[in-house]
């Protein structure tokens, strides 16, 4: 998502792209097909989708490297919440 604001308002954009870090597996990116088809169709500007795929990549190699924790890797973002919420 990309989060536009000003003084008086907030405009966000659905980039289309996410992550699925189910618990106990790797975390896999989803929605490509709806990404692909929004590129495609030029209804997703081609700078939005740039920063999808850079966002969605480096966030995947993050959680990666924290062997698909979604905790630690939240941890080392400075997020001590617990995940799930209960």
């Amino acid at each position: 998502m990309r989060v536009q604001r000003d003084t008086r308002a907030w405009r966000t954009t659905d980039l289309l792209l996410g992550l699925a870090v189910p618990g106990g597996t790797t975390a896999r990116i989803v929605r490509s097909e709806e990404f692909a088809a929004a590129v495609a169709g030029q209804v997703l500007r081609s700078a939005d989708a740039d920063l999808a795929l850079r966002v969605v990549h480096r966030t995947l190699e993050e959680i990666s490297r924290h062997r698909h924790d979604l905790g630690a890797w939240l941890t080392s973002r400075g997020v001590y919440e617990i995940w799930p919420p209960l």
